[in-house]
């Protein structure tokens, strides 16, 4: 719990280097990292750019065979997606039903998020459709919407975004 804890502060304060460092040192010590251990290092080294780094811990936890959750998707999705790497994250995304996990709202808005990023509006769109088919928060439905819009926006696909604004109201 310990190592977990100091692996989340270095993800919440951007110390990627130092989660990698954490991860690798438990079992040195005699403690085997859990998901919770990989999903932090995963985002910590989204969050820094190093998204090829996330996609490794991705991997080994296959290979040690921890089963990855619906978090570690949404981790190495926003790690492919912050370096516009859009066809690892929806291939991320559609690997997970194979796996037997379903992608929540959050996981959609992920991969609209990468859509929206390289313009990809008609992907950003479904991804919509999804979170609204699941008919979660408002939260996640506003941020969703607001993903969409801006995805249609940068593409000028402007049809759709007052579609969506006529949607919303």
């Amino acid at each position: 719990v310990l190592c977990n804890t100091a692996i989340s502060v270095c993800e919440k304060s951007s110390r990627w280097p130092v989660a990698l460092s954490l991860l690798g040192s438990m079992g040195s010590l005699g403690i085997r990292p859990d998901v919770t251990s990989f999903n932090a290092t995963v985002t910590a080294c989204g969050e820094g750019q190093q998204w090829e780094r996330a996609l490794g811990l991705f991997t080994e936890m296959h290979d040690i065979a921890l089963q990855p959750d619906n978090i570690s998707y949404n981790a190495a999705i926003s790690a492919c997606g912050r370096a516009q790497q859009w066809t690892l994250a929806l291939g991320l995304l559609a690997s997970m039903p194979r796996r037997h996990i379903h992608p929540s709202p959050l996981t959609f808005n992920a991969a609209a998020a990468t859509c929206e990023r390289v313009h990809l509006w008609e992907t950003a769109l479904l991804c919509l459709e999804s979170v609204l088919e699941a008919g979660q928060q408002s939260r996640e439905v506003e941020i969703a919407y607001n993903i969409s819009q801006s995805a249609c926006w940068k593409a000028r696909a402007w049809q759709p975004v007052l579609s969506l604004l006529a949607a919303r109201r």
